[in-house]
């Protein structure tokens, strides 16, 4: 299943009454540019942030009327492989995850619009935790064949597009210098010392594209 809550919710009502096992093995989605993602506290593989393809701009952000609209369509635009990668994590994996912001974030009012993404372009429930837990919301129907047919399709599509571009890719750095490629690798921050041409091209383009795994 999946959830949205903010830090608010998460500290007073689902740490202390969740069984530290669910909490361990559940996934969590950080939309936040308070929040961050660390690499050195041991509880890393379970943690990705979404920052940079759902939180939104301030463009979209501070257009209140507009914001259920544009939000909807950058969400289509940016952030609609990852979503489906999500849903059919959630359905395979037999895990639970939650989407993760500030509380002043919050109010903002885009875990909501990221519900009803996941609910009409892929058939595929999500909720607000606090209100499933009160047992404000019911449990929803969805056809489970049906959702992974829909994200599968769509993650099978986002991954040969990457190969093509991956292809080109290739193409374009093999045709600059060494030297180019380096400064590319190290601006990208995927240099290592020793690396030959082929494998710093190989670090940059993993870099640069592909599906978002979580």
């Amino acid at each position: 299943m999946i959830f949205y809550m903010d830090a608010n919710q998460m500290e007073k009502y689902f740490l202390p009454f969740e069984d530290d096992k669910d909490i361990l093995e559940s996934w969590y989605v950080l939309v936040s540019n308070r929040i961050k993602k660390r690499s050195d506290d041991g509880f890393d593989d379970n943690i990705a942030s979404a920052r940079s393809i759902l939180f939104p701009n301030p463009q979209i952000a501070k257009n209140h009327k507009k914001m259920g609209k544009e939000y909807y369509e950058s969400i289509d635009t940016h952030a609609k492989v990852f979503l489906a990668s999500m849903v059919r994590a959630s359905i395979v994996n037999k895990v639970n995850i939650f989407f993760l912001c500030t509380k002043n974030e919050a109010k903002l009012g885009f875990f909501p619009i990221i519900a009803s993404y996941l609910e009409e372009e892929f058939g595929y429930p999500m909720y607000s935790y606090l209100e499933f837990t009160a047992d404000i919301c019911k449990l929803k129907d969805y056809d489970e064949m049906k959702v992974l047919g829909k994200v599968d399709k769509i993650i099978e599509n986002a991954k040969e597009k990457a190969s093509i571009a991956k292809g080109e890719g290739k193409k374009y750095y093999k045709k600059k210098s060494k030297r180019e490629i380096k400064k590319i690798a190290k601006e990208l921050d995927v240099y290592f010392p020793g690396m030959d041409k082929k494998e710093m091209i190989e670090a940059i383009l993993d870099e640069k594209g592909g599906v978002n795994d979580f």
